[in-house]
């Protein structure tokens, strides 16, 4: 978890900005020395907050695999892709190739992948209200890059932060006000140092419906974990006229 840390600390969402390309960059570039790994690749479609859609791809894969990977047009199989379209967690890139049911295009690509060197290897999908896509890590020796299976989760989620805060402008007053209502009453209570339980109890709902509601605000508001989104909302909580009558009880 220190190798992260040092990775993202050029990539604090409050500073992401016209930079973005070059920051990224070099926290790739950082992963695959942490690592082990020799090739990566970032592609992902963003909203941004005027409403436009940019799509980001980063990659240092050979160009020789690029121009091929364009000619035959293998983007309508590769696997990555199609795993990123209805999965949110992180799956072995040869797992994904190794598909009994294939058609002669994807063996193609799979062949292909294999001669280029990126045949092995893990790719994360990176989904938020802000944007969708994946984000490869492929090296030869998958023995090398085991140890990223452990942190994959962990870096996946804070990409897609960096990444919402670029979209966002460092702004989470949009996020906010596409929370539900009970959503903010979750979080309200959370800000005011109540346990899952006890707001359960509070509002007359499961422990587990408050938790999945922080959850889902997280995710809306782009934040890695419950006191960093609490401690960014403060403000807005604070001033909602939805939650008046909670600030009566306290």
């Amino acid at each position: 978890m220190d190798q992260l840390n040092v990775i993202f600390d050029s990539l604090d969402p409050q500073f992401v900005g016209a930079t973005i390309k070059q920051d990224l960059t070099r926290a790739l570039d950082n992963v695959c020395d942490s690592f082990g790994f020799e090739y990566y690749c970032l592609k992902t479609s963003l909203s941004l907050r005027d409403g436009e859609r940019k799509l980001l791809k980063l990659t240092n894969y050979p160009k020789t695999w690029l121009d091929r990977y364009s000619e035959s047009g293998y983007a309508s199989v590769d696997p990555a892709a199609m795993h990123a379209i209805d999965h949110v967690a992180a799956a072995s890139l040869q797992y994904l190739m190794s598909d009994e049911k294939q058609t002669t295009l994807k063996k193609q690509f799979v062949s292909d992948a294999r001669d280029a060197g990126i045949f092995t290897g893990i790719t994360m999908p990176l989904r938020s209200p802000y944007l969708s896509g994946f984000v490869n890590f492929n090296c030869k020796d998958w023995s090398k890059g085991e140890q990223f299976i452990h942190v994959a989760a962990t870096f996946s989620t804070r990409l897609a932060e960096v990444l919402g805060q670029y979209c966002t402008g460092g702004d989470v007053s949009g996020g906010y006000h596409a929370l539900s209502l009970r959503e903010k009453q979750v979080l309200f209570w959370g800000a005011h140092g109540k346990t899952a339980w006890e707001t359960s109890m509070i509002l007359g709902i499961s422990q587990r419906t408050v938790i999945a509601h922080m959850v889902n605000s997280m995710t809306k508001l782009q934040c890695g974990n419950k006191y960093q989104m609490l401690s960014r909302i403060a403000a807005l909580i604070d001033s909602d006229p939805a939650l008046d009558d909670f600030r009566i009880e306290l």
